[in-house]
Order: C-alpha cells, then structure tokens, then sequence
C-alpha cells in the first residue's frame, strides 16, 4: 500500500492494508518519517550514512 494523502495529511499503510501509527517509517532512499498516534506523519527526513535515528529524535522533538 504505502502513503496515502488524506485531507492533506499523510498516513502509512501496510501491505495488509492497516495504518501505521506510533512508528518510524524507514523508505528505502533512507527517508525516516515519524508517525504520532492518529498515524499522521509527524516528521520526515533524509539521514546521511553518519546521522543516527537518535539525532533524528532529538533534532525533530
């Protein structure tokens, strides 16, 4: 399935056609996009081979 836009925000969905929710979404072009509760996502970014998820978080709260 993947992104979907819905009202303008976006929302992961898994191949078996749940929402993501609560997880970090990691693409395969090294896009780490941070989902809240409600599956909105919340943060996206491109991480160089040297950044850490860590410094991810703590750049983007």
């Amino acid at each position: 399935m993947g992104w979907q836009q819905i009202e303008g925000n976006w929302y992961y969905f898994y191949a078996n056609g749940y929402m993501a929710y609560d997880a970090v979404i990691v693409d395969t072009n090294d896009t780490y996009s941070h989902l809240i509760s409600n599956g909105q996502m919340k943060q996206s970014a491109t991480l160089s081979s040297r950044q850490s998820l860590e410094n991810f978080y703590s750049a983007n709260g």
